[in-house]
């Protein structure tokens, strides 16, 4: 699917959660509309919005997220700098599982469409998936008192995202 390109604005939605929530509990919050940068190590910065934040199967949520790499992996099909993924959370048991994700290369041409989705499985302590998970399982007021930071008062393109991380990471500014 080279030379796909993905221009449209990406909603996304996430942060730390102080206690396992279900779908009813994170929507009872009006989302506060905006790309948040929810977490970052040094290797990747995550980023979502609260808007795009829904119900899955059952009582789980899930919540679509950009992913940008702070190096390029090389894949068979190029150099990937960033994905966009569709987790789903299930709090109650926190684990999550992977629903959907999408490789891009820097300039938002895709490589990979929808590389399908795998089972659940709990996140290793201190990963990005973890707080990834604490994130989709907290209360949306909570996100700035547990570290998200909201860096668009709208959407972004994906690729405007990578540059932002890309930024961050130069000058160093990106919490890990």
């Amino acid at each position: 699917m080279r030379g796909r390109r993905w221009a449209g604005a990406l909603a996304l939605g996430a942060v730390f959660a102080l206690a396992p929530a279900s779908w009813g509990q994170v929507a009872a919050g009006r989302p506060v509309p905006g790309v948040w940068r929810v977490s970052a190590d040094s290797q990747a910065m995550v980023f979502a919005e609260q808007t795009t934040v829904g119900p899955g199967q059952g009582d789980t949520v899930r919540m679509p997220s950009v992913w940008v790499l702070r190096t390029p992996q090389q894949t068979p099909l190029g150099q990937m700098k960033y994905f966009i993924a569709i987790y789903e959370y299930d709090c109650s048991a926190s684990r999550l599982r992977l629903v959907q994700i999408s490789t891009y290369k820097g300039d938002g041409d895709m490589l990979e469409p929808d590389l399908g989705s795998t089972g659940f499985e709990q996140p290793p302590p201190g990963s990005l998936n973890g707080a990834m998970l604490r994130a989709a399982c907290s209360p949306f007021a909570a996100w700035p008192q547990i570290g998200a930071q909201r860096i668009s008062t709208e959407s972004q393109p994906a690729v405007d995202l990578a540059a932002y991380a890309d930024a961050e990471f130069a000058n160093s500014t990106a919490r890990y």
